[in-house]
């Protein structure tokens, strides 16, 4: 007579311990902070994806540009600025040099909120803990797990 064996469950290495504890600190930290975020652009009454937009248009000044800088498709961000002109946040331009590109620039009143949105966007929880040299050193570390090879701009003042 035979009997059935359970399936042995693998024993998760030192290093995979470790890693998967360092992935859900990750993770810890970017919820706390999408929480954040999510928190402030309510209190500004605006979604997160709207408050995103405003936050980005200055390095993206286009619906396309925007588009690519939020990971999302083209139409999308058309009905987020439509939202956002409607609140008299952002409007579109005709770009002198290409009269086929609107240009999206934020109102004055885009301006003050953005002013708000970028203190949240730039300050995440805990980052405060960290001296300068441990900020760019954690900007670098990050900066190789994720393959990306360019720098946020982190200067220490």
């Amino acid at each position: 007579m035979t009997t059935a064996q359970a399936p042995s469950t693998p024993v998760p290495t030192q290093q995979q311990a470790a890693g998967s504890g360092l992935l859900h600190s990750l993770l810890d930290f970017a919820q706390s902070h999408q929480d954040r975020l999510a928190e402030t652009a309510a209190d500004l009454g605006l979604t997160v994806p709207q408050a995103r937009a405003l936050y980005h248009v200055a390095a993206a000044p286009t619906v396309r540009k925007l588009a690519v800088e939020l990971h999302c498709d083209a139409s999308y961000v058309t009905g987020l600025v439509d939202r956002l002109e409607g609140r008299k946040l952002m409007k579109r331009e005709v770009d002198p040099a290409d009269r086929r590109v609107k240009k999206l620039t934020l109102t004055t009143a885009g301006k003050r909120v953005r002013t708000k949105l970028t203190r949240a966007f730039d300050q995440a929880p805990g980052l405060d803990n960290l001296s300068q040299d441990e900020k760019r050193e954690l900007e670098s570390l990050l900066n190789k797990v994720s393959g990306s090879t360019t720098s946020s701009g982190f200067s220490p003042n």
